[in-house]
């Protein structure tokens, strides 16, 4: 039986080719569509589950909703240390983009020279000392913990190491800004795509 109905279908398509061309194209699109669907669902499943203790950590965002503005990611980091007194939160991180530190007094420079060569320093943020605890991050060079602790020291990602000194060996040397300098601590390999966190360069 499964033999009468290729062979049917085989005579039907010969005869009519351009309707069979149209069944195939549009079930090859359909099942690609699919096919794109789940792994974008897949993708968006998996975002941060493979940070430390992923599914007991929680990321504190603005709701201006009611207002018709929206949710913002960045809140103003006095917030979660108001938080820190409720006795169900063990552990804080506070991370944010230096841009953000420029509306709270305390602006941080992020255009840098090496060798007579001015640089933009890219996804520059400040954090606190405790970030391994949160994000799976690989140390190549140096002390994270150290650059996160200290004043002018900085931690570059594998990419931002390589774009500034064409080398991530580079602890020790020297980016020098308006008014100072940062001394490189660390340097840590380029995070992984499926992450919330999207740093090239740490500050204290």
């Amino acid at each position: 039986m499964l033999t009468s109905y290729l062979s049917t279908a085989i005579r039907v398509s010969k005869k009519q080719k351009l309707h069979t061309l149209l069944n195939v194209i549009g079930f090859s699109i359909g099942i690609a569509a699919a096919i794109i669907v789940a792994l974008f669902a897949q993708s968006q499943l998996i975002v941060d589950k493979h940070q430390p203790d992923a599914n007991h950590v929680y990321r504190v965002h603005l709701d201006l909703r009611s207002v018709g503005v929206g949710v913002r990611g960045a809140i103003d980091p006095r917030m979660p240390l108001l938080m820190q007194k409720h006795s169900q939160i063990k552990e804080l991180l506070i991370i944010s983009r230096i841009e953000s530190l420029q509306y709270s007094g305390e602006p941080m420079a992020d255009i840098v020279k090496v060798k007579d060569q001015r640089f933009k320093l890219k996804k520059a943020y400040v954090a606190t000392p405790n970030l391994a605890e949160f994000v799976n991050i690989s140390v190549l060079h140096g002390d994270l913990t150290q650059a996160l602790s200290q004043p002018n020291l900085i931690a570059l990602s594998q990419t931002e190491s390589k774009r500034l000194f064409g080398d991530t060996d580079v602890i020790g040397r020297q980016l020098e800004y308006d008014g100072g300098s940062y001394e490189v601590a660390a340097v840590f390999a380029d995070l992984e795509a499926n992450t919330h966190f999207d740093f090239d360069v740490l500050m204290y």
